[in-house]
This record gives C-alpha cells, structure tokens and sequence, in this order.
C-alpha cells in the first residue's frame, strides 16, 4: 500500500473525510507520538495531496501536537493548558498572522480541547473535554531548528523547523491559488490509541 494509501484508509477508519478532488486539495494530518513526555518536537504533520498532474504527494514534517512544558507548569488560563483532543477539525485554520507577526494558519474554527490544570509539566491527555473557538489555537513555527517546544506552544501546533513552516505556508497558499478555498481541516491521529501509522509518527 502507498504512504497515501496508508494514511487515507486510516482516515476513513477513523470515520474522517479524506479530500480527493482537485489539485492542492489539502490533508493536513497530525500524528501525535505513544510517548506523552512533554517539551518533544516527536509529533509528525503529514500532508496528502494531489498535483498538477493528478499525482499523489505526501510530505511529512516534525512538529509538536502538545504544548511546551512551560506553560504546563504556568497556564495562561486558570482553566489549564489547551491540548488538542485527537479528531478531524473540518475548517479550523484560516490565513492569518500568528501574534500579529507572521503569516500562519490561524484558528477560525472549533477544536476540542483537554485543559491541564495540576501544574506538574507532564502531559495529561485525558479527563473532561471542552470545546473552545477563541484559544488561538494556530498552525506555526518554532525557530530556525528548535531542539524542544518550551515557549514556543501553548496549545498550537507547531513545526520544528522554520524552513518546513515555510513550506506549508507555500502549500497551503497554492490550494487557495487552485480554487481549493482558504480554509483548511485538519486531522489529529493519536498513535498511541490507533496505532497502524505510528512508524510514521516517528521523527528521526
């Protein structure tokens, strides 16, 4: 089975919607890693997409799912840390800036979210969930290369390297430019729960 193939059969599984049709067509695919360590860059965003010539592509990127261990340890909310619960967010993301500074994908949409309040710097992906549509819960950077999270998410999904952001920026802007629209889903697949891509989850 191709990587596409393998991705998009674990989608529809999962009982989320694969997009097919047209070019540029974004699958923004989050795979989140079995360890629950927290301050890792071990998650992986896996994009799925038709070319010009109606060629699958695949193209993965570390990232992180969850948030840096510093603000575990000092929410910005009383309520606790936002960790995005696995799940498909159809239109989440939109063009925006990131903290008014840069152009990302910025939340326009809903995401269900576990809040960890103990103020222990360990991931807790579990408990009660909430739903929230203000959180600026964002798709960006991190640094040139960053080794850990730490400061860098409070909840966002946020790529490793800068050169990789700027190349899904570069994607995300060409299925706007295909008439694929400017609002993007994305998918979060725990691999720790649904373990059939955690080879692909895993960052060298």
């Amino acid at each position: 089975m191709l990587l596409h193939e393998r991705i998009h059969a674990e989608m529809k599984r999962l009982g989320h919607v694969v997009f097919t049709s047209g070019e540029y067509n974004l699958n923004l695919v989050g795979l989140r890693a079995a360890s629950d360590e927290a301050n890792l860059f071990d998650d992986m965003l896996c994009i799925t997409y038709r070319d010009e010539a109606g060629a699958w592509q695949v193209e993965r990127f570390p990232c992180t799912t969850d948030p840096g261990r510093p603000w575990l340890l000092k929410p910005m909310r009383e309520a606790g840390c936002a960790i995005v619960v696995h799940g498909q967010y159809r239109s989440v993301w939109t063009f925006g800036l990131h903290k008014g500074k840069y152009e990302a994908l910025v939340q326009c949409g809903t995401f269900t979210v576990w809040r960890d309040h103990d103020k222990d710097g360990q991931l807790d992906r579990t408990g009660p969930t909430h739903l929230t549509n203000n959180s600026g819960i964002n798709l960006h950077k991190a640094g040139k290369d960053s080794p850990l999270v730490e400061l860098w998410s409070a909840g966002c999904q946020v790529l490793k390297r800068e050169a990789d952001f700027l190349r899904v920026m570069e994607l995300a802007r060409a299925q706007k430019a295909h008439g694929m629209g400017d609002k993007f889903t994305y998918t979060l697949i725990d691999v720790g729960i649904d373990a059939a891509l955690a080879d692909l989850a895993k960052v060298e």
